[in-house]
C-alpha cells in the first residue's frame, strides 16, 4: 500500500490518501474508484507508456502537470488479488461506510477490466 499512497500522492488524490495514514480517525472517505483504477494501470501497464485515465484517452497528469508513464511492474494476477485484498482490509480496518451490508467500497467498479493493458 506504500505505493499506492505515492501514487495517490503523484496524481493528487489527497482524499484517497487519508485513509491509509496511521493514526486514522473512524468514517474516513473511501478511496476514489477511478485513482484505484488509475494506480491498477500504472502497475500492469507497459513500462514507459503513457498512463490513460479509464474511459477516456485523456492522459493522466501528475500534480505538476507532467504526463504520468507507466512502470509495467506487475504482471501476475497474484498481484492484483492482494492488493485488492490489502485495500479491502483498509476499508474494513477503518469502519469505512463504503462497508456496511458486507461491500467493498467499490461495488459497480469493474477494477479488473479497467487494469488490463492497451490492445
Amino acid at each position: 500500500l506504500c505505493q499506492l499512497f505515492r501514487f495517490l500522492a503523484l496524481i493528487g488524490d489527497y482524499s484517497s490518501m487519508i485513509i491509509l495514514l496511521p493514526g486514522f480517525p473512524k468514517n474516513v472517505p473511501a478511496m476514489e474508484p477511478m485513482s484505484v483504477a488509475m494506480f491498477l494501470r500504472f502497475k500492469y501497464w507497459k513500462a514507459g507508456e503513457p498512463l490513460i485515465r479509464p474511459g477516456t484517452q485523456e492522459p493522466v497528469k501528475d500534480f505538476q502537470g507532467k504526463p504520468i508513464k507507466c512502470d509495467g511492474a506487475w504482471s501476475s494476477a497474484t498481484n492484483l488479488l492482494d492488493f485488492h485484498a490489502a485495500v479491502y482490509n483498509v476499508h474494513k480496518a477503518r469502519d469505512n461506510n463504503a462497508l456496511k451490508a458486507g461491500g467493498t467500497g467499490f461495488e459497480g467498479a469493474d477494477i479488473v477490466s479497467w487494469h488490463r493493458r492497451k490492445e
